[in-house]
């Protein structure tokens, strides 16, 4: 899940800064693709959350693990734009520390194209609530926003997803 749930000033920053930059790119009509995180091991406390997004001309923003991963998510991110697909990457504890990463962790990353761009970046911009699902191999995407997606999850920790189906649904 994607939204405005980080506590960090820092977190919120690189969100709004992906939101801009989505937004922009929509209105441009460049095709924009995202990479984020489908699991992870280690790390210590990180926020969740967390995108990198990008063109297929070189244009990103959004960061993932303070960038200590880009070598594995820049690469992703290049073909993310037209093609869906994964990769794995691993962080030692020195870049971790440098990052100010609590330890060393390693994570699975889902990229993936973004039709939806528009309405993320909207919500991520604004500071709204919003999700963004899809399948593991990032084939289908859903892209939720809006303050009726405010308290989704908080209760039911498990069971986001279809909250905020049903919320779309009516």
């Amino acid at each position: 899940m994607v939204g405005m749930d980080a506590k960090s000033t820092e977190e919120t920053r690189h969100r709004r800064q992906a939101g801009d930059a989505l937004r922009r790119w929509t209105e441009q009509g460049h095709p924009a693709g995202v990479v984020r995180v489908l699991q992870r091991q280690g790390f210590g406390t990180v926020a969740t959350g967390q995108l990198l997004a990008g063109t297929a001309d070189g244009d990103r923003a959004g960061t993932l693990f303070e960038g200590t991963m880009d070598t594995v998510a820049l690469s992703l991110l290049s073909f993310a734009v037209s093609t869906p697909g994964t990769a794995k990457g691993h962080v030692t504890d020195v870049n971790a520390l440098d990052a100010g990463l609590a330890c060393a962790g390693g994570a699975q990353l889902l990229g993936h194209p973004l039709p939806a761009s528009a309405a993320l970046g909207g919500a991520l911009a604004d500071g709204e609530p919003c999700a963004l699902a899809s399948t593991v191999d990032g084939s289908a995407v859903l892209v939720a926003a809006g303050a009726g997606l405010k308290d989704v999850g908080d209760r039911h920790p498990r069971r986001p997803l279809a909250t905020a189906a049903g919320r779309i649904g009516g």
